[in-house]
């Protein structure tokens, strides 16, 4: 059987005055990282990233196992999400009801978030459902 899964992977800007340019920005419940921003109007802290990449694997079961990446065209359901970078207040199996990237152009609000794991430099966590949106 074949499993599929989609993935992000966030660089996190490690200088504060670098992540002042930075267009990228994701907001995860209380969640806060280095050298992110307070929203004035909800009192949640945006994070800079410099990157992102949005893929989807498929693994088969067993040995030799084959994986194939493709760009996203379309739209995609339940997925996972590595962040890398430090974070505070992330704990693993907690539950966040939403999660929000702003991009230049799109801002993707990610559903029924649960992390999955805390590491020292990264955090991952899976979603539900996410809905895209222009950003102007």
């Amino acid at each position: 059987m074949l499993k599929t899964a989609i993935g992000f992977v966030f660089g996190l800007l490690a200088v504060a005055a670098t992540a002042a340019s930075s267009s990228f920005l994701i907001r995860v419940g209380d969640i806060t990282g280095e050298g992110g921003r307070v929203d004035k109007k909800t009192g949640q802290q945006w994070i800079p990233i410099i990157s992102w990449e949005w893929d989807e694997y498929v693994t088969a079961n067993g040995a030799p196992k084959v994986t194939a990446t493709r760009n996203p065209q379309g739209y995609f359901d339940k997925g996972s999400i590595l962040v890398n970078g430090k974070f505070a207040g992330c704990e693993q199996g907690k539950s966040i009801p939403e999660a929000v990237l702003k991009t230049p152009g799109m801002r993707y609000t990610f559903t029924d978030v649960v992390i999955t794991d805390c590491d020292p430099d990264d955090m991952t966590f899976n979603y539900g459902k996410v809905r895209s949106s222009a950003a102007w």
